[in-house]
Order: C-alpha cells, then structure tokens, then sequence
C-alpha cells in the first residue's frame, strides 16, 4: 500500500468517526478538524511519492488546476488552513428530533394514545429526549423517541451550497473525489519504491 493510500485510509478513519459521533460536539469537532488535515495531506503525500516517476508532473498538472477550480475542494483547503494555523472550523448544529414509532395494527378503534414529547440540547451540544405522561392501553408505542444531529458549515453560503448538504455529506463527497484522483494516478503510474 503506498503511503498515499495509507492517507486516504487516515482521512476515511476519522470521517467514519465523526459519522459515529454527531451528537457530541467536541469528540465530532476534533475528528473533523483530524479529517481535514489528513484529507488535505492526501494530494500532498501523492506529489512527494509519485514526484520521480515520468510523465506524472505534467499529469499532476492537470489534476491540480481541476481541484483549484473545484469550490468544494477550495472550501475543504481553506477550512484545513484555518483548523490547523487559526481556529477551529466553524460549525452550526441542526437537530432532528424523531417520535416513537406506532404499530397501528395494535391500537383499538376509540382508545387514545397520548404523551409528551420534550427536547433539550445539553451543554456538550447533546441533544437529548424525553417522553413523559404516556396513555398507551394497547401497548402500540413500538420504540423509542431518537435525535441526530447535523452539523453544517457556517462558513459555507447558500450559494455554493445550494442544497444545504451537511459536514458528512460534503465530507464524504470530496473524499470520494479525492479517491477517484488516487485511484486515476496508481492505474496510470507504476506504484513508486
């Protein structure tokens, strides 16, 4: 495995990460802060390992000129450069929050099912449910009440992101570019000593 496919492998780890923990915001801030410093190093380490072979400047060229124009991979570059000599990235959570589920077929014609639904967010940016004053004769409430949060970057406009995708969407998107680069440059090129 060349080291450049050992960084998209990093990059793809804490990406994994932070889809395993949107709903705390400090352990998803460090491991999208890690994601874009690996994310970014990912072209950085394929100049360096693939720099001596022939033909893969010029290639590299090209491919450059592609991700510059890129927005989104702009957007990415420049949120790296601001996580790791500035601040940290800014982010703004969005909750969804999502009721139990109900198995019609139990509920009885004329009985009422009835509770409380009440949301909080902690101060861990945890959001958190609770149901309360239940009426459920018939035993249809089928499971529990659930939250997820989305986080979206602040720094993002409307404009260059029109349809409002998410920091796991964008993520996931450029990293599959990124790879589609990585996989073009080791079908073209002989795997660098």
């Amino acid at each position: 495995m060349t080291n450049t496919r050992r960084k998209v492998s990093e990059a793809a780890y804490f990406l994994m990460q932070m889809k395993a923990t949107p709903n705390d915001k400090d352990v998803f801030q460090h491991n999208l802060s890690a994601f874009l410093s690996a994310f970014r190093s990912i072209t950085l380490f394929m100049q360096k390992e693939y720099a001596h072979i022939p033909n893969f400047a010029a290639w590299y060229a090209l491919q450059q000129a592609t991700m510059k124009a890129d927005t989104f991979l702009s957007f990415f570059n420049s949120q790296r450069v601001l996580t790791i000599h500035e601040k940290p990235v800014a982010t703004r959570p969005q909750y969804q929050y999502y009721t139990p589920s109900i198995d019609l077929s139990k509920l009885v014609p004329g009985e009422r099912l009835t509770f409380t639904f009440t949301t909080n967010v902690d101060e861990s940016g945890k959001p958190a449910i609770h149901i309360s004053d239940v009426t459920d004769r018939s035993l249809a409430l089928a499971s529990e009440a659930s939250a997820m949060t989305e986080w979206l970057f602040d720094d993002l406009s409307q404009q260059d992101n029109p349809d409002n995708n998410d920091v796991l969407t964008l993520c996931q998107a450029q990293l599959d570019k990124i790879e589609a680069r990585v996989s073009d440059c080791e079908q073209a090129f002989p795997t660098p000593q």
